[in-house]
């Protein structure tokens, strides 16, 4: 029974989460949406990939408020946000 309702999850869901390459390519995307001089996303899940933290620095993050660039960040990942139980989003600018 359990094995049927596990197929009908979309592969996407099924997929390992814990491997480094799923949190560099999330990184990577933000880094390059973002010009980011500094991203770093961990999953604090546990290795399920459910809940992320992400440490962003850029400088197009500056003159903007919290909540701006908190949605800049969510723009970008949108896909991958509504796959998460999760997400805590520090926003910085370089000093």
């Amino acid at each position: 029974m359990i094995r049927g309702l596990f197929r009908s999850v979309p592969t996407l869901a099924r997929r390992s989460f814990a491997d480094a390459g799923y949190e560099a390519s999330v990184a990577s995307k933000l880094t390059a949406a973002l010009g980011a001089s500094n991203c770093v996303v961990e999953d604090k899940s546990g290795g399920c990939g459910q809940s992320f933290t992400i440490l962003i620095e850029s400088e197009k993050f500056r003159g903007q408020t919290k909540l701006k660039c908190q949605r800049m960040v969510q723009e970008v990942i949108r896909e991958e946000i509504a796959q998460w139980h999760a997400v805590s989003i520090q926003t910085k600018v370089p000093e």
